[in-house]
């Protein structure tokens, strides 16, 4: 079937008749449920409806899995797009009215004729191209007359368009380039991270799909998220991206994944809400990103700890497409009272990140939190260096971009869950000198027991692995920021075994001899990081918590 034969529907609404936003209305609906009805309502009783000729022909190219798309029109302006999913008639869309809008689900219901099932609602990124492609249906080159009282239109294409397609096929060699041009979305909304901050947040997704971004108030990590998401096409308005404020009073996994209430019914929580989108057949090749902020405001292992095990039985479902899949959730004693939620599990679409401040108000991270994700620490803060990007931003009129590619599930979906899946001779050499040096830093950490396990080795070779195929920055660089993020979270305390450990780390990362004993160590410490050696993150973050050894006589990570 060509593209000029194909039936797509022009809908044309007025945000003054309701006095609401209409698009954001339905956007709403489908963050909640993952799709949503655009009711067609009859303005008199007289009007038409859909004729059952076309009604059916876009129910047909919908099940041979046509892309049929909806057009929405306000004052003879093209405004957004949507993809059909469905038509109903007006005794489906009454079964299903929690897909309605709230504004007129009940008020002007009775005058529906038909319902348009969406499963996403776009901003148009090119009216005049879309002005261009669309006839009238049945014609060859018939205009689309947008500014007559017929609604909905009917209109074919001259030639294919696509909106916002995803790509799935992805090639090493342009991962460098994504994440640059992801780099560069983010400055042209005002947001400056320093050094490689991008590159360590997409290699630690890709390792694991659950990170931490910890540091002070105010260093942008909530905005990361979002950002990081808009670049490759994932945003609120398509379901694609969730913030989820954390409360002090989550004591369980209910406030995240749901409960039944009285009646028995279950109600699910806004996890399982964004699980259930990202497992619909027609959504696992998109990403979908989670933002868990202050996510440390209630007790992590209290409510998160379920989760936590869930995705450490991460296995492969099928190897030959390369899909993941984990043990089921456990949702309660709901099945009976609500079946469509039975069976859900963590899709390897879904990313969780946590932001997390470390203050009084805070609770600490136990190290069955600290082994299971990478923690990213965003406390540099150097106000006249942020200061003079925007300067330079300034100067080189940098333009706001907008995420103009959706990129698939496969640019952050892992490809190794054991060693054995990331063994081969060619990566055998990095292998054995990642854990080379891993091994020596152990027998120093199990002086105090802090030594790491089998699934911390693993996960840092991961990301070494990935680094390397991706080049996206020098071996030594990537290897400091492993040891930053899953190697030194694990160190506090108070007795002088924790300031030989730290002291002794210093010494193998940066080839000195110094004694834990000698006059102004810390001092010394700072001298040798200023001369920007290899390891510098990590060597100034154990000569911070010398420091505070010496000042407080406790240490540990987190510089509360």
């Amino acid at each position: 079937m060509s593209a000029q034969q194909d039936l797509h529907l022009v809908l044309k609404y007025n945000n003054a008749t309701f006095n609401i936003d209409t698009i954001k209305e339905h956007q709403q609906i489908i963050k909640q449920h993952g799709k949503v009805i655009w009711g067609i309502i009859k303005p008199t009783p007289d009007s038409p409806g859909v004729g059952k000729d076309k009604f059916q022909k876009i129910k047909d190219q919908v099940r041979n899995r046509i892309e049929t798309y909806a057009f929405f029109v306000m004052n003879s302006t093209y405004k957004a797009v949507g993809k059909i999913a469905d038509l109903l008639t007006k005794e489906e869309v009454r079964d299903q009215k929690h897909l309605v809008p709230a504004y007129y689900r009940d008020d002007t219901l009775d005058r529906c004729v038909a319902g348009v099932v969406i499963e996403s609602i776009e901003p148009l990124e090119n009216e005049k191209q879309v002005k261009e492609a669309l006839i009238r249906y049945g014609t060859q080159d018939g205009e689309v007359a947008l500014n007559n009282q017929t609604n909905p239109l009917y209109v074919s294409m001259k030639y294919p368009l696509t909106f916002h397609k995803v790509i799935t096929d992805i090639p090493d060699e342009s991962i460098r380039s994504i994440v640059g041009a992801t780099q560069k979305y983010i400055a042209s909304k005002g947001f400056y991270y320093t050094g490689r901050l991008i590159e360590n947040f997409y290699l630690s997704l890709r390792t694991k799909p659950f990170v931490i971004l910890a540091g002070i108030s105010g260093t942008g990590k909530t905005k990361l998220v979002k950002l990081f998401a808009e670049a490759l096409g994932a945003t609120e308005e398509n379901g694609q991206y969730t913030l989820i404020p954390v409360r002090p009073d989550w004591s369980d996994p209910s406030d995240l994944l749901g409960y039944v209430d009285l009646q028995g019914t279950f109600r699910p929580g806004p996890l399982t809400k964004v699980i259930q989108r990202a497992l619909q057949p027609e959504n696992r090749d998109k990403p979908y990103f989670v933002c868990l902020d202050e996510m440390n405001l209630a007790r992590v292992e209290h409510y998160f700890s379920d989760l936590l095990s869930v995705m450490e039985s991460r296995r492969w479902d099928d190897e030959q497409s390369g899909t993941i899949t984990t043990t089921e959730l456990d949702l309660g004693h709901h099945s009976q009272a609500d079946p469509s939620h039975d069976r859900l599990y963590i899709p390897d679409n879904l990313y969780i990140i946590g932001t997390v401040n470390m203050d009084e108000t805070t609770h600490p991270f136990s190290k069955k939190v600290l082994d299971r994700a990478n923690t990213i620490e965003l406390n540099e803060v150097n106000l006249a260096e942020s200061l003079s990007f925007y300067h330079q931003t300034a100067e080189d009129e940098v333009a706001e971009e907008g995420p103009t590619t959706r990129y698939g599930n496969p640019f952050l979906r892992a490809d190794y869950l054991i060693l054995q899946d990331a063994f081969s001779s060619e990566t055998a050499s990095l292998i054995r000198r990642v854990v080379e040096k891993l091994d020596g830093i152990n027998q120093i950490l199990a002086q105090a027991h802090l030594q790491i396990g089998f699934r911390v080795r693993d996960e840092i070779l991961f990301y070494m692995l990935y680094n390397d195929r991706f080049q996206l920055m020098p071996e030594q660089e990537a290897l400091d920021f492993q040891i930053m993020q899953k190697i030194l979270p694990r160190i506090q305390g108070s007795s002088m075994n924790i300031k030989r450990i730290l002291v002794e780390l210093f010494n193998r990362l940066g080839n000195t001899n110094l004694s834990e004993q000698d006059h102004g160590l810390y001092d010394e410490m700072k001298l040798r990081v200023e001369a920007n050696p290899p390891y510098r993150r990590s060597l100034s973050k154990l000569a911070e918590m010398v420091r505070r050894f010496e000042e407080d006589g406790f240490t540990s990570f987190w510089m509360a």
